[in-house]
């Protein structure tokens, strides 16, 4: 809902009205009074259009987000380590969308977005009960079924940061028994909290609100803390070290599709923060900031492979544009260009650091989640409380309007409350981590306890011949012209089985 202060001067001939002038945000318009009522005047038709228009955007915004699926799907399947891992996780992948979908729309839903108090929602439980939009100030209900479906998607992001982190490792009742617990408790009460609760931008609890514009905390943050919480407890997979223990990265079985799947991924983004955008201005500083974080980042990451490792590695650049894109989620709406800058740098840095921390802790993170969603997403949640302007707060926030204090970053302060807002965010950064490490910790150490969390039987036994350069050995393997005998004795068969290759009669041992 955009809110405008309208400012009429209207001059009256006898007893009507003639001319009126409309002072609209500096721009002075002059039109007469039948050309005023006329514009006023709404119809059933141009109400029921304004409707359409409404729901295809935001519907838009889903199908992108159903996009973002696909782009961490072919992530995952170029990450890991051998082809033949890939059976398991399209079976994970599926298993999440229906297993979420299940408990998100019979228990999630109702506890994030059902009438009830500022913590939970009473109704709306497997959609029985009022939605939200009988309380709230969205007064039509078909937008408000509409955004249901967006929000399955958000929550449906959040919940696969952690599959592609712990692929090839964990058994699949242990894994989908962590999504349950995401999708029905763990993530729907965070984000209850940040829309409707003390968290919410307009919160009267500590005079600020936290400011996070695309939720980068509820979808990243929350959503990778299962996957920390699971790695030092399912093991590294073989040869993440050397003959001398060293730890070092394994090879993906396809570069080409992680690449493109970050590509995805990239432009999937841009629904997820977009359909939160009030105004045409807001959505171009939201696309115009998502861009220039993601590129520095990625240009930042290179850099600093180039100077660790002494070469190129597409990687780092993909890896780098994601870490770029999640520290600037927050505060893509309300901060300036310069400011997305570096936030991109920044975010180079932690995922660049981070990455190299894993391996000294010799945890196996397949796809880097950890570093680009934790890391960076922490960073995210703290650049609104630095950066923002309070202009640009308050567009991107239009209830601000009906409040004198305005929020913004801890740089331009606004008569203290960018300390305020600074405290709130990290306020709120802590009580995300302690909420989702209880829930997680309190499902991964039973399965540990009981021995039933690692997969151990869909481990290689024989790295050598099961790995990332697997593809390459075939082919050196395969690369030999046939010998074309005209009579094969069954011995010359033995000798050129499990090579495909035919054997001459008589064969020179010297040769062999």
């Amino acid at each position: 809902t955009l809110l405008y202060t309208i400012k009429f001067e209207v001059q009256l001939t006898g007893i009507m009205a003639n001319t009126v002038t409309l002072s609209l945000d500096g721009s002075t318009t002059k039109m007469s009074w039948e050309d005023f009522v006329g514009n006023l005047t709404t119809t059933k038709a141009s109400t029921e259009l304004h409707e359409v228009i409404n729901t295809a955007a935001v519907m838009q915004c889903g199908v992108l987000l159903l996009l973002m699926q696909v782009g961490l799907m072919m992530v995952e399947v170029g990450s890991i380590s051998s082809k033949h891992k890939l059976h398991s996780l399209i079976q994970q992948e599926l298993a999440t969308v229906l297993i979420c979908a299940t408990f998100y729309f019979t228990i999630g839903y109702g506890m994030c977005y059902g009438a009830g108090s500022s913590w939970i929602g009473y109704h709306g439980y497997g959609g029985v009960g009022p939605p939200l939009c009988a309380d709230s100030v969205v007064s039509s209900c078909s937008r408000e079924e509409t955004l249901m479906v967006n929000r399955f998607f958000r929550m449906l992001t959040a919940v696969s940061l952690t599959r592609g982190s712990v692929a090839e490792r964990v058994r699949h009742p242990a894994y989908l028994l962590l999504t349950c617990v995401s999708c029905s408790l763990s993530l729907p009460l965070i984000t209850r909290t940040r829309q409707l609760g003390w968290a919410n931008p307009y919160s009267p609890h500590f005079a600020t609100g936290v400011i996070d514009f695309g939720g980068v905390g509820e979808v990243h943050v929350a959503g990778i803390i299962p996957a920390l919480i699971l790695l030092p407890f399912i093991g590294t997979r073989p040869r993440r070290q050397d003959r001398q223990g060293k730890s070092e990265r394994i090879p993906g079985c396809n570069l080409f599709l992680s690449v493109i799947g970050t590509l995805i991924m990239w432009m999937a983004w841009f629904g997820q923060v977009l359909g939160d955008a009030p105004s045409g201005d807001v959505m171009a500083r939201v696309a115009c900031n998502l861009t220039v974080s993601a590129v520095t980042a990625a240009l930042v990451s290179l850099v600093l492979g180039m100077q660790y490792d002494r070469r190129v590695d597409p990687l780092l650049a993909t890896n780098g544009t994601i870490a770029g894109l999640v520290g600037i989620t927050g505060a893509c709406a309300t901060v300036d260009a310069e400011w997305a800058v570096v936030a991109g740098v920044v975010s180079a840095l932690l995922y660049f650091s981070s990455s190299i921390a894993l391996l000294k802790l010799q945890l196996d993170d397949v796809v880097d989640a950890v570093p680009k969603h934790f890391a960076c997403g922490i960073w995210g949640i703290l650049v609104p409380a630095l950066f923002s302007k309070r202009h640009l707060v308050e567009r991107a926030y239009p209830l601000y309007s009906l409040n004198t204090d305005i929020p913004c970053g801890i740089l331009y302060q606004c008569n203290g409350l960018g300390t305020k807002q600074l405290g709130v965010n990290i306020l709120y950064c802590l009580s995300i981590l302690l909420w989702v490490s209880l829930l997680s910790c309190a499902v991964v150490l039973p399965l540990c306890y009981f021995d039933v969390l690692q997969d151990k039987d869909n481990i290689y036994k024989d790295p050598d011949d099961d790995t990332a350069d697997s593809e390459e050995k075939y082919l050196e393997n395969t690369d030999v012209p046939d010998i074309p005998s005209s009579g094969d004795t069954p011995d010359s068969q033995d000798v050129g089985s499990g090579s495909g290759i035919a054997q001459p009669d008589t064969l020179d041992t010297t040769g062999v």
